[in-house]
């Protein structure tokens, strides 16, 4: 919905994320995501490390929109720090955004102790890398659950 209304003046935004108050940093985020305000992605990157799980999650989802690649690196560091829901939210956005810099990482993620993030890491492998699949199958029994699943998915994914 508020993307809708026609933007007026941003400038104050920048400030609201350094608030204490963690729904004025929400709403904030929620603004910058809905408006894809670029010029505040310094800022929001910043937010990952913030105390509260809702604004980390916030920050995240606006930089799925507002996504530079300078971002990958803090992402990539603080994806062990978090609890599985962020952590899905980064692989995610890695699906759409992640280069080859972030293969390495990717591939370290297929051995996750979660199916789901295993899940996650192969859809991101196999969304933005050529030869995804090869990859995926020269790191992972591919005769053992959940990659006799996984796999034949994503190759279905790929033949569409």
């Amino acid at each position: 919905e508020l993307s809708f209304h026609k933007a007026q003046s941003f400038d104050q935004i920048g400030g609201w994320l350094n608030s204490s108050n963690s729904s004025v940093v929400e709403f904030a985020l929620q603004l910058i995501k809905v408006y894809q305000l670029y010029d505040l992605h310094p800022q929001v990157l910043t937010c990952i490390s913030h105390p509260s799980v809702t604004v980390r999650k916030k920050a995240i989802q606006a930089l799925q929109e507002i996504y530079q690649a300078e971002a990958a690196e803090q992402l990539i560091n603080q994806f062990q720090q978090e609890e599985q829901a962020l952590q899905l939210l980064i692989l995610q956005l890695f699906e759409v955004h992640a280069s080859e810099t972030e293969v390495a990482f990717l591939v370290t993620c297929l051995s996750h102790t979660s199916p789901e993030i295993q899940a996650a890491a192969a859809k991101a492998l196999h969304s933005t890398h050529a030869d995804g699949i090869m990859l995926i199958e020269q790191q992972v029994a591919v005769t053992e659950y959940p990659w006799t699943i996984l796999l034949p998915q994503l190759k279905q994914e790929g033949a569409i």
